[in-house]
């Protein structure tokens, strides 16, 4: 869901300056930030809009990592039903412990999952 909002702000970010006339074309994810800055410069209405856009991306971005390396030591430590359980939590916008059970099925009896997911 967080990638899905990530690129949704990219997206938009893109949409933004093809208004103006400006396209950001293929870049790289760690040089899309220096384009998108590079092209708002000098236009007094689109650098404080994608400078706030791109913030809300670099937040994003963050929060997503830091719930990836969650999820990958809670599956490095075996992912106990109970440790997945604590992260069963009604105000998360991700359901980690639905996730973290679904891959550990698919370890522990594969043959469900049919053979794309071995």
């Amino acid at each position: 869901m967080l990638q899905g909002k990530l690129h949704d702000i990219e997206l938009g970010i893109r949409g933004l300056l093809r208004g103006f006339g400006l396209k950001v074309g293929q870049v790289s994810k760690g040089r899309y930030e220096a384009r998108v800055r590079e092209l708002a410069t000098g236009h007094s209405m689109l650098e404080p809009v994608t400078a706030a856009m791109l913030q809300a991306r670099a937040s994003l971005q963050a929060e997503y990592g830091k719930l990836h390396r969650l999820l990958l030591r809670i599956v490095k430590q075996g992912g106990t039903h109970h440790h997945v359980a604590d992260l069963a939590d009604p105000a998360c916008p991700i359901d980690l412990a639905g996730l973290i059970l679904a891959w550990r099925q698919t370890k522990i009896r594969p043959e469900i999952f049919g053979p794309r997911a071995r």
